[in-house]
């Protein structure tokens, strides 16, 4: 059975091709580290989610042990909840640094397609940088209409936004822990709220947010995402018909 290629991968494809029709038309090496990186920090993304779905706390849990040892022992598995707070908020640091370096490489990425900027190493590219050139030099591209619709009207992008502003200036997300303790199998369960909106402070829960279910929401924008960035990419590029690509 043959593998089905993703949608990047046939990406890359097209670009080697023109490319090769012209080698002096773009920084080639330029474009294969930052799609490459757009990848990477996109399997970053999924390694720190599977952390997040799969977290129990049960790694956290130690026992109390009551009485003397020749009596009766009643053993209660109790939950370390700062240590719980403390990888809570590794893996919400790592997932949203991530996302956020998806969009960022893919904006290095497409830079090094359109040369819009210099490609000195030392030249500041992020997402909205290459959107305000796309606004000024490249208003028809598909690119630019479909990133348009994500910055202005797609809920999810703000949350993105307001989670990377909390984290770059060192927020901490996860500060509840809410655990119940089952008298019966003699256990704490536990649910780590997320709050309304983390760059407001003191926070607030009214929303009901819940880590795991919250992030995997969340998650499901993403590769859908990059995969209609590189549809919409393809189709600038076929109407260009060269690199770099004008349209």
């Amino acid at each position: 059975m043959a593998i089905r290629k993703s949608i990047s991968k046939k990406f890359k494809e097209k670009i080697e091709y023109y490319y090769n029709k012209n080698k002096q038309s773009i920084i080639k090496s330029d474009f294969d580290i930052f799609h490459f990186s757009v990848q990477q920090k996109l399997w970053e993304s999924n390694y720190y989610i599977n952390e997040i779905k799969n977290f129990s706390g049960d790694n956290f849990a130690y026992s109390e042990t009551l009485g003397e040892k020749t009596q009766t022992v009643t053993v209660i598995m109790s939950l370390d909840k700062v240590e719980i707070a403390r990888y809570c908020n590794l893996y919400i640091d790592g997932y949203f640094m991530s996302v956020m370096s998806i969009f960022d490489s893919l904006a290095h990425e497409v830079n090094s397609l359109f040369k819009f900027l210099s490609s000195d190493p030392n030249t500041k590219i992020y997402f909205y940088t290459i959107f305000k050139e796309f606004e000024q030099k490249m208003p028809n591209s598909e690119f630019y209409k479909y990133t348009s619709e994500i910055l202005i009207k797609k809920r999810w992008w703000k949350t993105l936004e307001k989670f990377r502003n909390a984290i770059t200036h060192e927020a901490i997300i996860a500060k509840n822990i809410d655990t119940t303790f089952d008298a019966t199998v003699e256990k704490e369960t536990l649910k780590i709220p997320i709050p309304d909106n983390p760059k407001k402070r003191p926070f607030t829960y009214k929303k009901d947010y819940e880590l795991k279910s919250f992030i995997e929401n969340f998650h499901k924008n993403i590769p859908f995402t990059i995969d209609r960035c590189y549809k919409k990419l393809t189709k600038d590029l076929e109407n260009s018909k060269k690199l770099p690509i004008k349209v």
